[in-house]
């Protein structure tokens, strides 16, 4: 009760968030359109600063639902939850590598009250059939191809802050894909 008294400070920017993000296609406002104008420093800071505010509203609302859980409301910290996986909505259609990065930090952290939930039996089944088909539609690997697709469409074209002061010769990310998965799939057997 303590955390949760304390943590009423963000519910007004939490209650405004939670309102946008019911928004049917919502998403973090980078504007990708003035990519081309960028600096090198630009673009390197407004990624970097959008990413880590996102993993600290995570841990804010990760808090939040763990107090709730601990004070036997689950409905509100399965509420929290969902708005986590609304977030991780307007990240997954990121077009930069860095931000499916981010998606899987922010994954990990938003399965910490799930699993303690979990541990702790505190959701009921109709949560856990919430929880079960919600997690079904996370798609890591479609969202880190449209990431990595994003990221060699940037370097087959890159915009002026991308551009490298000498030229270099960039691999086709196809290719070097398709040459890596299936050491990584099929590692060699050790023969001993």
């Amino acid at each position: 009760a303590i955390i949760l008294d304390n943590l009423k400070v963000c519910e007004p920017i939490l209650t405004e968030l939670r309102a946008a993000s019911l928004r049917r296609y919502c998403r973090f406002n980078l504007p990708y359109g003035g990519l081309a104008s960028w600096t090198e420093t630009q673009a390197d800071d407004l990624t970097l600063e959008h990413l880590s505010e996102v993993k600290g509203l995570y841990r804010v609302l990760v808090l939040h639902a763990e107090a709730e859980m601990v004070a036997d409301q689950t409905d509100e910290a399965l509420a929290d939850v969902n708005f986590m996986f609304r977030l991780d909505d307007g990240l997954k259609d990121e077009p930069l590598f860095i931000s499916q990065l981010v998606r899987y930090a922010t994954i990990q952290i938003l399965l910490q009250p799930v699993a303690e939930g979990l541990a702790e039996r505190r959701w009921s089944d109709a949560q856990l059939r919430s929880l079960q088909e919600r997690l079904g539609q996370t798609d890591l690997l479609a969202s880190t191809v449209r990431g990595l697709y994003g990221e060699r469409d940037i370097y087959k074209n890159p915009p002026p802050c991308f551009r490298p002061s000498q030229s270099a010769s960039i691999p086709d990310l196809e290719t070097g894909i398709a040459a890596l998965l299936p050491k990584y799939l099929f590692p060699p057997k050790n023969s001993q």
